[in-house]
């Protein structure tokens, strides 16, 4: 986000403060204005655009450019709030203890793969199906010789008969480094040819994205400040766009 979009950004923290007889606010609050302003062009998740665009600020340091801005930390999660210029923030509540569903919750939300498929929904103008099932697609009999289980698609948009899958670096290099013994590692190779083979049964599109196509760092995971990004899931998704 540029310098100009940061300094609306603080205009309008200032005007919501000027409006509104409050010190502090959470920042998700604050997503209805800046969507008005032009900032975002829409909410997800309850803040998620804003919540992104701090923890960039702050990853590079740069959170002082929202002077307005406090920053809770507990253990890995962060919790955000706007507040007023010579106000402080005084909490009402104990900042609770986060569970491990929680925790499971948000590497999901801040994972790679969320972070692909989302780029995929703003270019496709539509919103995925996550993680979703077919009847017919179905992983191998269970050791009861009574139940299967249904393989899930990660990202699957119904109008457009396309399915997406997101090839991390856990699903692709784990396996290599022997961390699944040899009859999971080629369960998921197996798995992998059914869902393409059933998918194109049924006419419908399976796309493959794999970490690789992007820059990423020693441990595998996305630069996402890249500016390649947009143009690299725009070349694999361009018969799909309306």
């Amino acid at each position: 986000m540029n310098n100009d979009s940061i300094s609306k950004i603080n205009e309008i923290i200032s005007k919501y403060f000027e409006e509104h007889d409050t010190d502090w606010i959470p920042a998700k609050d604050l997503m209805p204005a800046l969507i008005q302003g032009g900032i975002f062009n829409k909410d997800n998740k309850k803040g998620l655009p804003l919540r992104k665009l701090l923890r960039s600020l702050d990853k590079n340091n740069t959170l002082d450019q929202i002077p307005c801005v406090h920053a809770e930390r507990n253990e890995k999660t962060i919790y955000w709030y706007i507040v007023k210029e010579g106000a402080a923030y005084t909490p009402t509540n104990a900042i609770p203890t986060i569970t491990n569903r929680q925790k499971a919750l948000n590497a999901i939300e801040n994972s790679d793969e969320t972070f692909v498929l989302n780029l995929c929904d703003e270019i496709l103008n539509q919103t995925a199906v996550r993680k979703f099932t077919f009847d017919f697609l179905l992983g191998d009999m269970h050791k009861n010789s009574k139940s299967r289980t249904k393989l899930p698609i990660d990202a699957y948009y119904k109008e457009l008969k396309l399915a997406i899958e997101f090839e991390g670096y856990f699903k692709e290099e784990v396996a290599k480094e022997g961390f699944l013994d040899s009859t999971r590692a080629s369960k998921i190779d197996i798995y992998k040819q059914r869902k393409k083979d059933y998918l194109e049964k049924k006419e419908i599109k399976l796309i493959t994205i794999n970490y690789k196509s992007f820059d990423c760092d020693e441990n595998g995971a996305i630069d996402r400040e890249a500016t390649n990004i947009p143009l690299i899931l725009n070349g694999k998704l361009r018969d799909f766009k309306s």
